[in-house]
């Protein structure tokens, strides 16, 4: 049996600081991960305060400063690790957790999460040029991983109905790359990552050709 992560297994991204730092209320780590074709690296996000969701950033098809500020992190992380995989964990172990405000039910939750989901998608891209081929969302809430299903579900519909390269590599990263569970942390990397993340590895020769295409 493979033993589970520790805080301390988690290493600080080692990338410069910046003036952004103290900004943001979540961390950037990696991790060395074991699996069944050896040692893998992950950039672990992790939130610091409690971030209450009501409603969605109005970016329009931009990416936030925040998304920025973690892709430099990513970007340092695939440079220097060769990290394969993004990890978003819903609750951190210092009390810090995204959270949808209670009074939002499930189509409102759906809806805000669908929003959230089609700015977070300009970012997936941009991570795997980076060589980045999973994104996984772990520590969620029930609601909260409902609602992204339900968004991930209706943000592919919306890209079927789309031609043109953007929206097929779209679809394919969120149907292929992106998931949402409520399990632990600790079962994710010791559980599931161990077998999953060497197949999706087999896949990056496409994903990267088709995000080349943008």
């Amino acid at each position: 049996m493979r033993p589970a992560p520790t805080p301390t297994d988690l290493r600080p991204s080692s990338r410069p600081p910046d003036e952004a730092q103290g900004q943001m209320p979540l961390t950037c780590e990696s991790l060395a991960m074991q699996t069944t074709m050896g040692e893998r690296w992950a950039l672990v996000l992790t939130p610091t305060t409690e971030l209450l969701l009501s409603s969605p950033p109005n970016l329009r098809g931009e990416l936030s400063d925040a998304d920025r500020w973690i892709l430099g992190h990513a970007e340092h992380a695939a440079r220097t690790r060769g990290a394969s995989v993004c990890i978003l964990r819903g609750e951190g172990p210092r009390g810090g957790c995204y959270r949808f405000d209670a009074g939002l039910d499930r189509e409102r939750a759906a809806a805000l999460a669908e929003a959230m989901l089609e700015g977070q998608l300009l970012a997936y891209r941009e991570m795997v040029r980076l060589g980045m081929c999973l994104f996984v969302h772990a520590d969620f809430g029930y609601r909260e991983a409902e609602a992204f299903r339900d968004a991930t579900d209706a943000v592919a519909r919306a890209l079927e109905r789309r031609t043109g390269p953007e929206a097929e590599v779209d679809l394919w990263i969120l149907q292929n790359l992106v998931f949402f569970f409520t399990v632990s942390f600790e079962n994710l990397v010791t559980t599931v990552l161990p077998d999953k993340l060497p197949m999706m590895e087999k896949r990056m020769d496409r994903v990267r050709r088709m995000a080349e295409r943008l």
